[in-house]
């Protein structure tokens, strides 16, 4: 009698899971450090935002703040103005999500 083998062993499916798996440990950390990574990337997109609108005020009202801080949904950003020689720099500072501290820094002449 000729018997037709078919489907896989079991050894074979182990195999194949146990690759599947070993990949899947490879994989995930990269992921989860893609993901803080684009969501540090957001948060400086909002804060050059914050940053921006506070130079304006600053260049249309020449009003100069005090530092102060605001709160937004991703974050605390401490905005500090200051007089420089030939206009005001107004700077904006915070903690991304990769646990760096950032600041970005923009001159207004005037």
């Amino acid at each position: 009698m000729n018997q037709s083998n078919k489907g896989f062993t079991l050894l074979e499916s182990t195999g194949a899971l146990a690759l599947i798996l070993l990949a899947g440990l490879f994989v995930l950390p990269l992921y989860i450090t893609a993901a803080v990574e684009i969501r540090s990337v957001q948060e400086e997109q909002k804060a050059l935002a914050v940053l921006e609108e506070e130079a304006w005020l600053v260049n249309t009202a020449e009003v100069t703040k005090q530092p102060y801080q605001t709160q937004s949904p991703k974050g605390i950003y401490t905005l500090r103005t200051y007089e420089e020689q030939g206009g005001t720099t107004v700077c904006v500072e915070w903690e991304a999500q990769n646990k760096r501290n950032t600041e970005k820094c923009l001159h207004v002449y005037g």
